[in-house]
């Protein structure tokens, strides 16, 4: 789910507002890996894909929302602002690289010139 509003306030401010939600869930198949054969190169190896599949397990959720303004000073030089927050939930527990639960909170500003 997303959203982007934008509000002309007057001929030199503009707001802006943005907020997203996504819901993410994947996994992989089974792997059935074919015993090696005798006497090979792999025979002598402890190999053990069981779990291999549960690598790819996802399952998480992110929320990013936002607000910011351009104010126009001339046709020109346009002054820009903002703020965005972005949480992610591992809802899984843990992908290979463990828990990525986390969230972050960004201002951002500048002055740009359109020529």
């Amino acid at each position: 789910m997303y959203a982007n509003i934008v509000y002309i306030a007057s001929s030199k401010l503009t707001l802006n507002f943005t907020g997203q939600f996504s819901k993410n869930k994947s996994a992989l198949d089974q792997v059935n890996m074919p015993d090696p054969p005798e006497g090979g190169f792999f025979a002598a190896r402890d190999y053990d894909y069981s779990n291999m599949y549960t690598y790819s397990d996802l399952d998480y959720s992110i929320l990013r929302s936002g607000v910011g303004f351009d104010y126009r000073f001339s046709p020109s030089v346009i002054w820009t602002a903002g703020v965005s927050y972005i949480d992610l939930k591992d809802d899984a527990g843990g992908y290979v690289y463990g828990d990525e639960t986390g969230s972050y909170f960004t201002v951002r500003a500048g002055l740009r010139y359109d020529f």
